[in-house]
């Protein structure tokens, strides 16, 4: 954009850099997205600890 193409005018209201609501199902996606990644990270925790429980129990 050049300096020239630019115009303050008086009264007007700026309008924002962003739509809500494609920042809003970004946001949903996003928390879905952490939460999937959430159940694998505790589905491997449970799966480790089922694997040293059974180490346990042959020793």
């Amino acid at each position: 954009m050049k300096d020239a193409d630019i115009q303050v005018r008086q009264g007007y209201l700026e309008n924002s850099n962003v739509s809500a609501m494609q920042e809003m199902v970004q946001m949903i996606q996003t928390m879905r997205h952490f939460e999937s990644m959430q159940k694998v990270a505790i589905s491997y925790d449970d799966m480790t600890g089922q694997a040293v429980r059974k180490l346990g129990d042959l020793a």
